[in-house]
């Protein structure tokens, strides 16, 4: 058994069936997470100590997801013959049309959205896991971003590797356009969560030497009698007073 599946419970969704791959024969240890645990930084990092498989099976979309023949098989493959440390692969997009391809993109350095596109698995080497903790100091105490802020830190070391076949399938919860989807993170609802990405972001820039501070230098009365205006905000788009807004309000 090379593999420990983790995914994390839907609130009030303790105990139930396990969902796929739960029963497949690479699979040696199932670790249903409370949110709490699987989501934040002190729980994820817990979960990697305990863990005594080689490999972490982790599941971005459970219950709506899962692997095509021998998908598991060959993602542990590519993992262990060329040497990766994150392992991700193309899936398909059951949608009520029929299926459709889901093409995904390369991880590179400096891919640090926090809606990174992994599919519905990610397949993580648990050593690479616990020595990149050990390398960068451990994962911060946020409560929502420990999976993100574990990925920002292996990704020093070694970037995660895309696979380019289709190895799963996914019923995707969210179907509206990418283009009303990229402004979530400017909902109020969405603030804590995006307030924990920018703290975690914001390490990796410094442990990678990418930070630039701000030189911050308070204007001196005259100046500021010369400067009417106190804020200009110049964005490249027609259409975006609502957005404007949300972001200074932000």
């Amino acid at each position: 058994m090379k593999v420990a599946f983790l995914w994390v419970l839907p609130p009030g969704g303790e105990g139930g069936t396990p969902p796929s791959p739960a029963g497949h024969p690479l699979v040696g240890e199932l670790a249903p997470l409370l949110p709490e645990e699987g989501l934040s930084g002190a729980g994820l990092q817990d979960v990697l100590r305990r863990v005594k498989t080689p490999w972490i099976l982790w599941a971005h979309a459970p219950y709506r997801a899962e692997f095509l023949e021998e998908g598991l098989e060959r993602l542990l493959r590519e993992g262990e013959e060329r040497g990766a440390d994150w392992v991700f692969g193309e899936c398909l997009d059951l949608l009520d049309g029929g299926e459709r391809r889901r093409v995904l993109c390369d991880y590179q350095e400096g891919s640090i959205r926090d809606d990174f596109d992994f599919g519905p698995y990610s397949l993580v080497r648990t050593e690479a896991a616990r020595q990149a903790l050990e390398k960068t100091g451990g994962l911060l105490p946020t409560r929502w971003s420990g999976l993100y802020d574990l990925r920002l830190r292996m990704s020093q070391f070694s970037l995660p590797r895309r696979i380019p076949e289709v190895l799963s399938k996914e019923r995707p919860a969210d179907t509206r356009a990418s283009g009303k989807r990229q402004f979530d993170y400017v909902s109020p609802r969405a603030r804590e969560v995006q307030k924990e990405r920018e703290e975690a972001a914001t390490a990796w820039l410094k442990r990678t030497g990418a930070w630039i501070p701000c030189p911050g230098r308070t204007l001196s009365p005259e100046e500021s009698e010369e400067r009417p205006v106190e804020a200009s905000v110049i964005i490249p788009f027609r259409n975006r007073a609502g957005t404007i807004l949300d972001a200074l309000g932000s």
